[in-house]
């Protein structure tokens, strides 16, 4: 069951919608149902041990030269 974001014209209320079925979406604070879909980035979840760890910028080690993004 998909997540959607949605935006009333009449309320202006942005809110996300649990989509189930063929249920229509209505807005939580008017009850519209005539909504716009909002486009939005999706949610990547990476489980801590799966994360590269990388030492702070400035250190000595062969894959940092101390100029990216990762300093502390």
């Amino acid at each position: 069951m998909p997540i959607y974001e949605y935006e009333c014209p009449k309320c202006h209320n942005q809110f996300e919608y649990l989509v189930r079925g063929n249920e229509p979406a209505k807005c939580p604070k008017c009850g519209s149902t005539e909504l716009t879909k909002l486009l939005s980035t999706p949610s990547v979840s990476v489980k801590s041990a799966e994360r590269q760890q990388l030492p702070p910028c400035g250190t000595p080690n062969p894959c940092c030269s101390g100029q990216c993004q990762f300093s502390e």
